[in-house]
């Protein structure tokens, strides 16, 4: 299976968390305030100079069906999702040169609360992508 149709695996990775409030700032209105998701949501990877731990803003980003996720980083990352009914893990790499990395995937059409990790060199950590309305979460 190429990397490509693993990613779109996204919609099945759903971990079944309690839903919290997004407070993000992503390029298209990020985050998903009280007004829906967005069609396109922008998440920018940074990383703690002191813990070296990445962290993702927003950490919960609310996106359409459909929608175009977007992360951005100084730092090359990789994106991981864990797949719970095998625990299998499948990773895609982002893309880019110097201090501009950048990774997009289409969102699948289920809707539902996905955790997936971000790894940049030996850290990782867990944000959530919200597909749909947060009323079904």
């Amino acid at each position: 299976m190429t990397e490509e149709k693993k990613m779109n695996l996204l919609p099945f990775a759903i971990t079944g968390m309690v839903p919290t409030l997004g407070s993000g700032r992503g390029a298209k209105g990020g985050g998903g305030g009280g007004d829906g998701p967005r069609d396109e949501e922008e998440i920018v990877i940074s990383v703690d100079t002191a813990t070296k731990q990445p962290k993702a803003d927003p950490n919960e980003a609310w996106v359409s069906p459909g929608g175009t996720i977007t992360w951005k980083s100084a730092e090359p990352f990789e994106i991981i999702l864990k797949l719970l009914w095998t625990k299998d893990r499948v990773s895609r790499k982002s893309d880019g040169t110097g201090h501009k990395h950048e990774l997009k995937v289409t969102a699948g059409a289920i809707n539902g609360r996905y955790s997936y990790g971000i790894k940049v060199g030996d850290q990782e950590v867990d944000p959530d992508v919200i597909i749909g309305p947060k009323s079904n979460q």
